[in-house]
C-alpha cells in the first residue's frame, strides 16, 4: 500500500509539473504572439479600411500642399513635412502618400494588389484637393490642366526614377532596420529629402545647359515639360503642380523676368513623370531585396 501510494504521489506531481510546463509554454506562445502583433503594423499596411483611405487622402493632402506652397530650393521644408505626417498616421494607413511608394511595395511583394487601385485613389484625391486650395488661394481657379499629360521627355523621365529609386530604396532600408515609429518616420523623410537633392540638382545642371544654348544662339525655344517647379517623385504631386508657360521659362532663361507672372498652366502629370516614378520605385525597392538577400516572397521587412 505505502508503494502504491509513492507511486500515487510521484505521477500527481509528474502531472502537476507536467501542467505547470505546459501553462508556462502556452503563456510564453501567447507573449511571442503579442509581441509579433504588436509590431509595428507597416510592414503588412493592415487592411483597406475606411481609416486607411482617409489617412492616405490627408496625407497626400498635406505632402502635396507642402511641396506646392515650399521653394523649390528647400526641399528639406517638403521632407520635414512628410515626417511629422508619417508620425500622426503611419501606423493608419503605412503612410505611403505617394502612388510610387504603393506601387514600389506592391513590386517587391510587400502588399496586395487589391489595395493599390483604393490607396491611389485616395492619394489622388488628396493631391486634387492641395491643388484646388492653393488654386482658390492665389486666384487661379481650379481649372486642371492636362494638356501636356502625352508629353515625353527622357530627361524628365531618368530624373524622376532616379530620385524615386533612391526614395524607396531608403524607404524600404528604413523600415527594414528601423523599429520606432519617430524612427521610421525621420528615415523615410530623410529619403525623400536626399531624392529631392539629387533630381533637384540633375534639373539645375539641365538648366544650366539650356540658359547657355539659349544665350550662344544655339537654341531659341525650351522644352514646355522643362518648366516644372522640380522634380515630384510622387504621381499625385505631380498631378497638382503645374508648368509655367513656356514665354515665361524662356524670359527666365534669358534674365529678362520683368513683366512675368506666377501664374501656372499645364499640370506636371506626364507620361513621363507617371513612368518614370513607377519604374524608379519598382527599382529601388527590389534593388534593395537584391544586395540585401531578402526573400522576394517573405511578406516581413
Amino acid at each position: 500500500m505505502a508503494q502504491k501510494a509513492k507511486t500515487s504521489t510521484k505521477t500527481k506531481t509528474t502531472r502537476t509539473a507536467a501542467t505547470k510546463t505546459a501553462s508556462k509554454r502556452a503563456a510564453a506562445s501567447k507573449v511571442v504572439t503579442k509581441a509579433k502583433a504588436s509590431e509595428t503594423p507597416v510592414r503588412r499596411f493592415g487592411t483597406v479600411t475606411p481609416q486607411s483611405l482617409v489617412a492616405e487622402a490627408i496625407g497626400t493632402f498635406g505632402l502635396a500642399l507642402a511641396a506646392l506652397t515650399a521653394p523649390t530650393e528647400q526641399p528639406l521644408l517638403v521632407g520635414l513635412a512628410l515626417v511629422v505626417l508619417l508620425i500622426g498616421m503611419i501606423s493608419i494607413s503605412g503612410g505611403h502618400f505617394n502612388p510610387a511608394v504603393t506601387f514600389g511595395l506592391w513590386a517587391m511583394n510587400k502588399l496586395e494588389a487589391v489595395k493599390v487601385p483604393f490607396y491611389w485613389l485616395a492619394q489622388f484625391i488628396g493631391a486634387l484637393g492641395a491643388f484646388m486650395v492653393v488654386g482658390v488661394y492665389n486666384g487661379n481657379g481650379s481649372n486642371l490642366d492636362l494638356s501636356s499629360f502625352g508629353v515625353w521627355d527622357w530627361r524628365i523621365f531618368w530624373v524622376e526614377l532616379l530620385g524615386t529609386a533612391l526614395l524607396l530604396f531608403g524607404l524600404v532600408a528604413t523600415l527594414k532596420n528601423v523599429g520606432s515609429v519617430i524612427g521610421r518616420a525621420a528615415g523615410i523623410g530623410v529619403s525623400l529629402t536626399v531624392g529631392l537633392v539629387v533630381a533637384g540638382g540633375l534639373l539645375t545642371l539641365n538648366a544650366t545647359r539650356e540658359q547657355t544654348a539659349v544665350q550662344g544662339g544655339e537654341a531659341t525655344t525650351v522644352s514646355q515639360t522643362f518648366g516644372a517647379q522640380g522634380a515630384a517623385l510622387n504621381p499625385a504631386v505631380a498631378l497638382a503642380q503645374t508648368e509655367r508657360d513656356v514665354d515665361a521659362i524662356n524670359q527666365s532663361i534669358s534674365g529678362n523676368s520683368a513683366g512675368t507672372t506666377e501664374q501656372k498652366t499645364p499640370s506636371h502629370f506626364t507620361v513621363s513623370v507617371i513612368l518614370g516614378t513607377l519604374v524608379g520605385a519598382a527599382l529601388g525597392t527590389n534593388l534593395y531585396l537584391l544586395l540585401t538577400g531578402l526573400s522576394w516572397k517573405s511578406r516581413t521587412l
